[in-house]
């Protein structure tokens, strides 16, 4: 039987929202990428809101499409690790794909 439960945690049924934004290992990824950004900032699980509030409309035009190029990164690394862990069975670990991240931005 296959399993809907979060390949990351393992705790709930894996839907795009928890994936991305309520995933415990999530939840501790996005506050290493927070930090070292120098954002606080509350995580919605909408992904548009997310999206929304990581950048701001006050920024000008430049300064918005890195942050969206930032934010689309970060999301994307999420589902590298994710895919990883099903498909070669490794194991979570959330400074690895911060690292990554940090690489590529």
């Amino acid at each position: 039987m296959v399993s809907c439960l979060c390949e990351l945690s393992g705790e709930e049924e894996e839907t795009v929202c928890h994936l991305f934004f309520k995933c415990k290992f999530v939840w501790k990824f996005w506050g290493l990428c927070l930090s070292w950004l120098g954002c606080l900032s509350v995580n919605h699980y909408d992904a548009n809101v997310h999206f929304r509030m990581f950048c701001p409309l006050n920024f000008n035009g430049q300064i918005l499409r890195i942050w969206g190029v930032v934010w689309i990164a970060i999301v994307g690394e999420i589902l590298k690790h994710r895919n990883k862990c099903v498909f070669n069975n490794s194991r979570v670990d959330h400074i690895e794909v911060f690292t990554v991240v940090q690489r590529k931005t």
